[in-house]
């Protein structure tokens, strides 16, 4: 079964293999059973679903790497980035996952963004348009590299590292031993789905 409502919501969505269940807080509810629908209406359904995933990609004002208006490039490439994840082959995930996949991370990419105005120089391309492996190579050359390390520490100067460390005693290796085979022995009974990326929201 699968459930789609936030906290502060009045219509809620539950799914339950063809059943689909929608809720308004204060009045009841009203549940379709999609195994009802015709062949027709149940292709409307997959045009329009599909339509507005790819279509919500662009609902974005900002390029979340440089903080500047979404470009239209920059709209095109998240609608193309969904598209190839919805036809891969084998693929029975609908949301794309945070941090996964070809799309390099956000922080990565806004590093790049930030190095590069460091040393002065320019992109011949968007800075969007780059795949997680340029940014890698990129980020990896040594004229970027140390620039990109020192933006890092300059990040995290004010993190006192030293608080969140311990000397490992051998009668504490002992008992998270003892604790890790506790766990193992119980943790197969604890399961959790993750609730989706909120495209479609």
């Amino acid at each position: 079964m699968d459930t789609k409502q936030k906290s502060n919501s009045v219509v809620g969505m539950t799914r339950d293999g063809s059943r689909i269940t929608f809720s308004v807080r204060g009045a009841g509810s009203v549940t379709i059973d999609t195994d009802k629908l015709s062949a027709a209406n149940k292709l409307h359904a997959m045009y329009h679903g599909i339509g507005q995933k790819v279509s919500n990609r662009t609902a974005i004002t900002r390029n979340p790497a440089t903080g500047l208006p979404a470009s239209p490039t920059f709209k095109l490439s998240r609608m193309i980035e969904i598209v190839k994840f919805l036809e891969t082959p084998d693929n029975d995930e609908w949301n794309l996952a945070r941090g996964t996949g070809q799309t390099p991370r956000t922080s990565d990419r806004a590093l790049l963004g930030r190095v590069l105005i460091k040393l002065g120089r320019k992109l011949r391309v968007e800075l969007s348009e780059l795949s997680a492996d340029q940014i890698r190579a990129l980020l990896a050359r040594s004229e970027f590299k140390s620039v990109a390390d020192d933006l890092r520490a300059e990040d995290v100067a004010d993190v006192d590292t030293e608080s969140l460390l311990d000397d490992l005693s051998d009668d504490d290796s002992d008992d998270s031993d003892d604790a890790e085979q506790d766990d193992s022995d119980d943790g197969d009974d604890d399961d959790s789905d993750d609730s989706d990326d909120g495209d479609d929201a």
